[in-house]
């Protein structure tokens, strides 16, 4: 009966850990969620860039990136804040949003404007001077860059006369990365030139891409080499360039970052692959001053991952300090016992005294000789009692051994001096 008992008492135990503990192991071996969404930019050049990304990070990482199309009329940065999408990749020209932070930079892209040739515009207040412009869709990168750039020239963007995908422009304003397909672009519209913001010599001279670059410090001007995109550029051109950045939101999980961001680099070699011209530099070492967004906390453990920690910096200054407290410790400790040394030594020359005292007296059998060695002992003991009472003594074994040798020596005196009184009556 009671093994039968002990048997249902152990299954309604197997059946309580079961309830309560299965659901934990097994929540606890469900993989961590590592999935991103990234939204895509609206550049087909760009678009093109982000699905590389995806693709590389789907398959040789433990991340996955899920593509994520804005909706119309809507950036990227706009998606992101509003939660639809987890990265971007945005230039560095736009405005600060706390809600938005920066990852990494991933590549460059170059303001590309083309004028029709047989305009032959010379003038940067030309290109904006009432002819058609295709900037790329709204929202986009190369349109906000243009506009960016018009109103340097006190340009209204609502002046500028925009024409739809697919039409020919009189001037093409392509915000892309260098040794992008632009050719192909225009080929199909007829005969262009890209306009230069000056010549490389004038570059730091107070040139209009000077300028330009000083009121929009994300700028940066930048030389396009001759024949770079055969006819289209004849001779060296001045234009300028921006870096587009990586992007989350600021709320995305640290982790979740700092992991992103050393697959990005891990493989800078794919992406290289991909598009030789854009992923070649990218690198972890930046100026993160130039960024127009705050780093993201996970990227910032990640850039700082090598550098040592509190303890280990100040390592070297603590063991420093254990030294020096050491050694004044040992100083101090050796100061202190010359001290007692010195002390000491003074309740050695009290007794060496005694000793004397006694020595002299015992060798005389004269009253006076008896009588001097009493009242040098007295002295001696007072003045044992004043270098106490002055500090220099201490009050231990050697100076309660020195008092009872001479309170013992005076009466050995007291007792020999009256019996040489007596002898002498």
């Amino acid at each position: 009966m009671l093994g039968g008992i002990n048997r249902a008492l152990r299954s309604r135990i197997l059946r309580l850990i079961s309830v309560v503990l299965l659901p934990a192991l097994l929540s606890a071996c469900d993989p961590v969620d590592r999935e991103l969404r990234l939204v895509v930019p609206r550049q087909a050049l760009d678009k093109g860039i982000a699905e590389t990304i995806s693709k590389a990070l789907n398959q040789q990482s433990g991340l996955h990136v899920t593509l994520v199309e804005p909706r119309p009329g809507r950036s990227g940065l706009e998606e992101l804040v509003a939660g639809k999408a987890d990265i971007a990749i945005v230039s560095n020209n736009n405005t600060y949003m706390p809600e938005v932070n920066a990852v990494l930079p991933l590549y460059s892209s170059v303001l590309h404007i083309l004028t029709r040739r047989e305009l032959a515009l010379d003038e940067l207040g030309q290109v904006f001077a009432g002819y058609t412009v295709h900037a790329g869709p709204i929202a986009s990168a190369s349109r906000r860059l243009f506009e960016a750039t018009a109103q340097a020239f006190d340009v209204l963007p609502a002046s500028l006369e925009y024409v739809d995908e697919g039409d020919c422009p009189e001037v093409f304003a392509i915000f892309a990365p260098l040794a992008s397909q632009l050719q192909q672009t225009v080929d199909a519209c007829g005969d262009y030139q890209m306009f230069s913001f000056g010549t490389p010599e004038q570059l730091g001279t107070g040139s209009h891409a000077d300028a330009i670059a000083l009121e929009l410090p994300a700028l940066q001007p930048l030389i396009v080499p001759a024949e770079m995109y055969g006819d289209i550029t004849p001779v060296p051109t001045v234009t300028l360039a921006v870096q587009n950045l990586l992007v989350a939101r600021d709320d995305l999980a640290e982790d979740l970052v700092y992991e992103l961001s050393g697959e990005i680099l891990r493989l800078q070699p794919a992406l290289a692959a991909s598009y030789p011209g854009l992923f070649s530099q990218l690198s972890e070492d930046f100026n993160e001053t130039s960024l127009s967004y705050s780093l993201h906390p996970g990227a910032i453990q990640f850039l700082r991952r090598d550098q040592p920690d509190f303890f280990e910096r100040y390592s070297g200054v603590g063991e420093l300090l254990i030294t020096i407290l050491v050694a004044l410790g040992s100083f101090v400790f050796a100061i202190v016992r010359l001290y007692q040394w010195r002390r000491n030594r003074r309740i050695d020359q009290f007794f060496l005294r005694a000793v004397e005292i006694r020595r002299t007296a015992f060798q005389s059998n004269e009253v006076s000789c008896w009588q001097k060695a009493e009242i040098e002992l007295i002295d001696l003991q007072d003045q044992a009692i004043d270098e106490l009472l002055r500090d220099r003594l201490v009050v231990d074994q050697a100076f309660h051994i020195f008092i009872t040798f001479s309170n013992d020596l005076l009466r050995v005196l007291k007792d020999r001096l009256a019996v040489m009184n007596r002898n002498c009556q």
